[in-house]
């Protein structure tokens, strides 16, 4: 699954200021993508958190779509 980067800081940034936690700290998440912004193709890359940051951006993009 590819996630665009813009998506994962606009919605990642919104989860981090409410102060929500959706298995797994949104500090964490927030310092993996910003480390990717070293990367040209714009996409987050697979690691051994990913799981984690996918779980939180679908539980937070669901709960903010059915508001």
């Amino acid at each position: 699954m590819r996630i665009d980067r813009d998506s994962i800081k606009k919605n990642l940034e919104r989860l981090a200021s409410k102060g929500e936690e959706r298995g797994a700290q949104p500090e964490m998440v927030l310092g993996c993508f910003y480390d990717l912004k070293k990367e040209d193709d714009g996409y987050c890359k697979k690691c051994d958190f990913y799981w984690k940051c996918e779980q939180v951006l679908k539980s937070f993009i669901i709960k903010e779509e059915y508001k």
